[in-house]
């Protein structure tokens, strides 16, 4: 009877030395962008390079526990454990916080919202109600969605400076104004101001300072301009839209520079 030469009774064979475990996954930022050029490094072995889409892909020796280690320039390092006998193919997604760093550098949000609006329009104006005026104007009872006007903004670590922009088309219904608010979450008023062309406010440093103290999100709110008026009884049911643009650049190491504008880069 033919028997295997060196594998005693109950015994398992051992895996073959070319058999590897495979560990794949993606480096990100905190904003989930890749880290192209992230190394992955196992304990004792070679690194990988992520690629440009952040993706790693490496080959591990099954029958040991394996530390890795994620490094990206700028950035904090991070380590998983792949445990031998867990299976023979492992998903690791890691992100990688950004570093502080005292080089000054710029950081641009972007969000795209809509103000919507009832509409009256005023033909003949009552010389006795002064408060008329012709022209399209919101009415309190529109239906102004919180996610549609209102931009809830995380204030970045570490941020020195903040500078918000308004953009949005000409020869539009709100064309001839509309006002930016900015308010912390408690509501406490950090600014405002209103034109009929691109609007721009810098947050002054102590309203940022005192804000990220406190862990407050602000709350940037784009609004009607005065001139359009502000209540309207009646008229409700004919509505007008009004797309915009916000824009905030943090400052990061450097006093914010109230001349800057996203749209002069």
């Amino acid at each position: 009877m033919a028997a295997l030469a060196g594998c005693a009774a109950g015994e398992a064979a051992a895996p073959p030395t070319d058999v590897r475990v495979v560990v794949e996954g993606w480096v990100t930022d905190q904003a989930l962008r890749p880290l192209a050029g992230a190394s992955v490094t196992p304990r004792g072995g070679a690194p990988a390079t992520a690629g440009e889409d952040g993706r790693y892909r490496l080959l591990l020796p099954p029958d040991e526990d394996v530390l890795l280690s994620f490094q990206a320039a700028g950035h904090a390092s991070a380590s998983r454990v792949v445990k031998a006998g867990t299976g023979m193919h492992h998903w690791h997604n890691v992100t990688l916080p950004r570093l502080p760093s005292g080089e000054p550098r710029l950081e641009v949000d972007r969000w795209d919202g809509r103000l919507r609006c009832a509409v009256a329009a005023v033909v003949v104006e009552d010389p006795s109600s002064p408060h008329e005026h012709q022209g399209v104007r919101c009415s309190e009872l529109a239906p102004l969605g919180v996610d549609e006007h209102t931009w809830g903004f995380a204030i970045p670590d570490g941020a020195s400076g903040l500078v918000l922009e308004l953009h949005w088309e000409p020869n539009t219904p709100f064309s001839m104004a509309l006002t930016l608010k900015v308010e912390t979450a408690s509501g406490r008023l950090v600014g405002m101001v209103e034109g009929p062309s691109l609007l721009r406010l810098q947050v002054a440093a102590t309203h940022l300072a005192r804000a990220a103290a406190d862990g407050e999100a602000l709350h940037v709110t784009v609004l009607p301009g005065a001139g359009m008026g502000s209540h309207e009884h009646g008229a409700v049911g004919v509505f007008v839209e009004q797309p915009f643009t916000l824009f905030a650049t943090t400052f990061h190491n450097q006093p914010a520079d109230p001349a800057y504008s996203v749209a002069g880069r």
